[in-house]
């Protein structure tokens, strides 16, 4: 009985806000109060806010491989759980900036050939300086993966490939989204 008055009178705790750098005012998240208690993270948490609202000039298809802002900080807030959080961190702020910049780059064109599993239309991919995959056409981005890029300290990429005998795999989850081999001209 007293249980169901507590549960009428006490309203709601209502979810976080959606946010996708760290809240230094009234932080909601652990990971949020360790970035704004380090100088080196804060600075880099600031650069990632200022290159967020940077244009992406080629728009991401409806069914892309591509991890959102609030998806990405949320997946960045869970390295408050690892014993080793500021390296945890430091590769999920590695890594966010770099998937930024390689779709912030993408043209459309690319050294890889690469299909979806289930067949469907071809797509260039780019494999930029930093390790980021970027598959594509130019008029849309289909998906980004990274090598490993910063799966250190208890961080994991969203989607990572690997190259094996001259054949590029991207996966998410376990489960195969890109095939890719080197590129030949793409049909008309």
């Amino acid at each position: 009985m007293i249980e169901a008055l507590l549960i009428l009178l006490v309203p709601p705790v209502p979810p976080p806000l959606e946010q996708a750098t760290a809240e230094c005012v009234r932080p909601t998240y652990a990971s949020d109060m360790f970035v704004c208690g380090d100088v080196e993270l804060k600075g880099i948490d600031a650069l990632l806010a200022a290159e967020r609202q940077m244009t992406i000039p080629i728009s991401f298809s409806p069914t892309a491989i591509w991890e959102d802002d609030t998806s990405w900080f949320r997946r960045r807030s869970a390295c408050a759980f690892v014993s080793t959080q500021r390296s945890c961190l430091t590769s999920a702020y590695a890594e966010r900036r770099a998937v930024l910049a390689s779709a912030r780059a993408f043209d459309g064109t690319g050294d890889w050939t690469c299909s979806r599993p289930k067949g469907g239309p071809s797509f260039l991919g780019k494999i930029d300086s930093t390790g980021v995959l970027t598959v594509g056409s130019p008029t849309g981005i289909e998906g980004i993966a990274t090598s490993g890029l910063g799966n250190e300290g208890g961080w994991k990429g969203y989607a990572t490939y690997t190259v094996a005998k001259n054949r590029l795999t991207a996966r998410k989850d376990k489960t195969t989204v890109f095939r890719c081999s080197p590129a030949k001209p793409l049909p008309r």
